[in-house]
């Protein structure tokens, strides 16, 4: 039998795992290929983002085998999402595995471009990844040589 005093730490423990929920990660690859490019798949893939926001989750985004994005599809997915919560919510309850720098410089841009992000807090990040966007790009012309 559990004493009065356990049972209250148990609900309060049970409250805050559900204020604290961690999702299985989200993986990218399988709900839109290894190259998603249209805003029809940005759409759908938002809408799952958004209910687990709504319900207090952190997401986590798996990029594994995700070669690159279009912009449509960051503009549709990304833009729109920090446009619908915020940017500083997303920034806290969002983790991108497995993405590159160039994938995460096309995510930064989108949402860069429509003012979700303001210029100075995206400023030394949007930098970082434009530079490392331009290092992949470089490196994908060396290689096709």
């Amino acid at each position: 039998m559990i004493s009065k005093k356990q049972r209250l730490i148990l609900q309060s423990q049970n409250v805050h795992q559900k204020m604290n929920l961690v999702a299985s990660p989200i993986k990218v690859k399988e709900l839109a290929g290894a190259n998603p490019s249209s805003r029809f798949t940005g759409a759908n893939i938002r809408r799952r983002l958004a209910s687990r926001l709504n319900r207090s989750e952190q997401l986590i985004l798996d990029f594994e085998g995700v070669e690159t994005i279009s912009e449509t599809f960051a503009d549709e997915c990304f833009s729109k999402l920090g446009k619908a919560v915020g940017y500083a919510v997303i920034e806290g309850r969002t983790e991108l595995r497995n993405a590159s720098p160039y994938v995460k410089s096309i995510i930064i841009s989108a949402m860069d471009s429509h003012g979700v992000i303001g210029y100075n807090s995206a400023r030394t990040s949007y930098s970082r990844l434009r530079i490392a966007r331009n290092r992949y790009n470089l490196s994908r012309m060396r290689s096709s040589k």
